[in-house]
This record gives C-alpha cells, sequence and structure tokens, in this order.
C-alpha cells in the first residue's frame, strides 16, 4: 500500500507540473480573445449530482445581461432551460472511453470547434484543469468555479472527494503547492464562500477571485416560517463519509436521552445508506430516524421540519442550507468551510466551534427548548437567505463577465 501510494503521489506530481508547462506554452503561443462586450459565451463541464444544484449555479450566469448562452457538457441528465444548452458526449464515446474521458473529450472538441469566450469547470480535479488547458488552446478566458472550498486543494486534494487524490493517503505539501499553482492560471474564479477567495489570496494567488453563492428560488415560498408538524431535525445532502452522518446519530442519541422524542429525517442517498440504516438500528432510533432517501421534492420535507443540520468534516457553502433557512429552518452547523457566512450564532442558527456528539447534542436541545428563541432564529434565517436570491446572483455574474 505504501509503495502504491508513493508511485500515485509520483504520477500526480509529475502530471500536475506538465499540466503547469501546457498552460504556460499555449499561453505564450495563443493568444486569448476578447471576450464580445455585449454577450458572452461560456461553456462548462462538471459532475451535478441534483437538478437543483444545476439550477443554483447556472441559472443566475445564464440570466445575466450580458451572458448570450451557457453550454454545459455532461454524462448527468439534465433538462435544458433558458439560455442553457446541454451537450452530452456520443453512446459510443462513453463506452469506449468511459464517463470522465468522454465527458472531457467532448468538451474539449466542442470549445474547438465553437470558441466560446469562456471555458469552465466545477471543482478543480479534474474538471478545472482539464479546463484550463482547453482555454488557453482556444483562446478563450479559463474559468474556475471552486463549490468545494479551499479543501479542493489542501494537503493535496486529500478531502477534495476526487477519488483519485483521495487515495494519496496523507497530506502532500507539494502536490497541495502544485494545485494552487495551477489555480493562479486561472483568469476567472468563483467561489461559493469567503475562505477559499482568502485562503486564495493568502497563497499570493493574483487570478481574480468574486464570491458568488449560487441563486435559490424564492418564488413560492411562504412569507413566515411554517409550524412543523413531524420533524425537529433535517438533513439534506448526499450519504458520504465526509457529511459526518454517524457523528450526527451518536449526538441524537445523546439528545433524547436529555429530552425524548426527537425525530429526524434524511433526505438524500448515497453509498453509505446501508450502513446508516443498520447504525440506526445499533443505537436504538428507529422510532427517531426517518430515511427518507432521494427526492424529487425536497421543499416538501423541509416545511415539516424546523432545525436543518450539518456535521460535515469540510464543507463550501451548502446549498442545502440556503435552501432550508429559505423556508425558514434554523440551523446547526459546524464552523468548517463558508457555513458561517450564511450561519450566525444566536441569531438564525448556532455554529459549534467544537464537532462532537456532545456539542450538537446540547445545542439541539437548547433549540428545542427554548421555542420562543427557535421561533426568531427562524424568522431571520428566512431574512438572511434572500441575499442569495437567482436575481442578486444574476446581477454580481453581470459584474464578472463584464470585468474580463
Amino acid at each position: 500500500m505504501k509503495f502504491r501510494s508513493f508511485l500515485l503521489r509520483v504520477i500526480l506530481r509529475v502530471y500536475l507540473r506538465t499540466h503547469l508547462f501546457l498552460v504556460w506554452l499555449f499561453g505564450k503561443l495563443i493568444r486569448k480573445r476578447a471576450p464580445r462586450q455585449e454577450s458572452v459565451t461560456v461553456q462548462l463541464t462538471g459532475t451535478f449530482y441534483s437538478d437543483n444544484w444545476v439550477l443554483a449555479h447556472i441559472r443566475p450566469l445564464a440570466r445575466a445581461e450580458n451572458c448570450r448562452k451557457v453550454v454545459i457538457v455532461t454524462t448527468n441528465d439534465v433538462a435544458a432551460f433558458e439560455n442553457v444548452e446541454i451537450v452530452n458526449p456520443r453512446p459510443w464515446q462513453i463506452r469506449l472511453f468511459g464517463n470522465v474521458v468522454a465527458r472531457l473529450l467532448t468538451h474539449f472538441i466542442l470549445a474547438l470547434k465553437s470558441r466560446p469566450d469562456f471555458v469552465g469547470g466545477f471543482h478543480l480535479l479534474f474538471n478545472g484543469l482539464a479546463s484550463s488547458l482547453i482555454a488557453s488552446l482556444c483562446g478563450a478566458r479559463s474559468l474556475y468555479f471552486c463549490v468545494g472550498g479551499p479543501a479542493e486543494v489542501l494537503d493535496g486534494g486529500l478531502l477534495s472527494e476526487n477519488r483519485l487524490f483521495e487515495k494519496i493517503g496523507s497530506p502532500d505539501p507539494t502536490i497541495e503547492k502544485l494545485l494552487i499553482r495551477s489555480v493562479g492560471r486561472f483568469n476567472q474564479i468563483v467561489t461559493m464562500g469567503t475562505s477559499a477567495r482568502k485562503y486564495f489570496r493568502d497563497q499570493n494567488v493574483t487570478a481574480s477571485v468574486d464570491v458568488i453563492s449560487g441563486g435559490i428560488d424564492l418564488s413560492g415560498l411562504p412569507e413566515h416560517p411554517i409550524e412543523p408538524c413531524k420533524y425537529d431535525l433535517i438533513f439534506v445532502g448526499r450519504l458520504v463519509p465526509i457529511k459526518g452522518l454517524n457523528l450526527l446519530l451518536e449526538a441524537i442519541v445523546q439528545a433524547n436521552s436529555m429530552r425524548p422524542g426527537i425525530k429526524l429525517a434524511i433526505v438524500g442517498d448515497g453509498p453509505l445508506r446501508s450502513d446508516l440504516e443498520k447504525t440506526v438500528i445499533d443505537l436504538g432510533l428507529e422510532s427517531c430516524v426517518d430515511f427518507i432517501g432521494f427526492s424529487e421534492n425536497v421543499d416538501q420535507w423541509l416545511a415539516k421540519a424546523s432545525i436543518f443540520v450539518l456535521a460535515s468534516e469540510s464543507e463550501g457553502l451548502s446549498l442545502a442550507l440556503m435552501e432550508a433557512m429559505a423556508h425558514g429552518l434554523a440551523a446547526i452547523v459546524p464552523n468548517v468551510g463558508d457555513l458561517d457566512n450564511l450561519v450566525r450564532t444566536d441569531i438564525n442558527g448556532i455554529v459549534l466551534e467544537q464537532r462532537s456528539a456532545d456539542a450538537y447534542a446540547s445545542a439541539i436541545v437548547r433549540l428545542l427548548d427554548d421555542r420562543e428563541a427557535l421561533h426568531r432564529m427562524r424568522g431571520q434565517a428566512m431574512q438572511d437567505a434572500r441575499v442569495h436570491s437567482i436575481e442578486n446572483c444574476a446581477g454580481q455574474w453581470r459584474h464578472v463577465l463584464n470585468n474580463n
């Protein structure tokens, strides 16, 4: 295992150095085209986990006054909408190369043919890196959506949720420095929260870095929090290790020992679901925890709860949290990533400095025991979320595209 990890580190270092050299070389040989002043075309690629995720990030961009069209290259089942075109690799490409290579190859060929003004990717590994190289080849501006926060490069991408970089096994300062240098080659970086911008600035990245949270649709939402009818707590997200759901379940055990009858809804699916369901049985929480699974209509479940909980080891700026607050839910979250950009302790929820079962249990019980404070926080959460409307984010994108 140690030899395999060592070999992988060597390969990744060579890959990143080669990537940096090629981006530099093509940047010298190929002059970047000036973007159209009236309207620009943006071509993006990424792995999109849900329609809401796509809508939150792409719809505000597509609605910017100076954006003519957004083209998304993906293997996911994504529906087109106004000013957005979806391009899928051909089936034979997927069969021959696999999803990732087929998608990036299509991304490359399409960019060379259509010559967009911006070429970008969601997450650095590997969508952002590929987009940086493609942009340099076709004379476009390169765009990096840093939706995972500093974790996408910290320790060499160890917590980036990229299956290859996770296998390095332990922090690698050399790979981290190479990733930071790669980030510095982009023309435009967009982060969801302030921590990534600060991190890149502290690392002397001189590329333009703007914070755009992603936009949420406020139409049809109630003006005041609805009194929940079933659940005290709700989690919405993928059931993967980084989300810390085992810690949350331990907290529910402790919270129920202090205040029996607490109910949690887990909305989402993922590779850990069967293990988590077994853990619920082992902990005796069958009557306290409901696994909803993947839902096309998360709104209906948010309307049944009063507190949104996250226990993530690492997080950017959670769209699920943003949407929950827009529905009038207070939040209990760890102080990781950019979550404190949204949640303010005793104002619209609680930010935990200590990520432990004890801390979560105490916060849960405190909020549920003080219904007056909880109702006030829920109302404030709803108001705070309105800053992140689609319209506000579209205005931010107009400014970003104008400045390039």
